[in-house]
């Protein structure tokens, strides 16, 4: 199991690392290869428990993708679609000491593949940027 904020980003050390602080770190997803999302895993302790937020950029708000991005939710094991500072992003939380590296990457992949599905349905032949959603 990880049990600390050290361990997490040794094991975030598979990816190619934006950034790293105390308490943020960004990456690109897939290790190799051209970039197809940039996460942001952020450390935080509540209410007496630490935890990981792992979180994704999807796609700019758009006023009609609501309906859709509902319907996505419902579909997705890993995580879950919310607007946030303009941007539809995917996040997943997980309380730290529950969870192995395997579990971590798992988490991660699983993700990728729902941004790239979603972004596909949302936004059909329009191109997406990457970006972060924290700054």
């Amino acid at each position: 199991m990880l049990t600390s904020w050290k361990e997490i980003h040794q094991a975030l050390r598979r990816y190619p690392i934006r950034s790293a602080g105390n308490e943020v770190t960004s990456f690109d997803f897939p290790p190799t290869g051209p970039v197809a999302a940039i996460f942001q895993v952020v450390w935080a302790e509540i209410l007496g428990r630490k935890r990981i937020f792992i979180g994704v950029h999807v796609a700019k708000d758009g006023p009609s993708w609501t309906h859709e991005a509902l319907v996505v939710n419902s579909e997705t094991v890993i995580g879950a679609l919310t607007a946030f500072k303009g941007n539809i992003v995917l996040k997943h939380v997980m309380t730290v000491g529950r969870f192995d590296e395997a579990e971590l990457h798992e988490a991660i992949a699983a993700m990728a593949r729902t941004v790239e599905t979603t972004q596909g349905r949302l936004l059909a032949q329009v191109p997406v940027p990457h970006s972060t959603y924290v700054d």
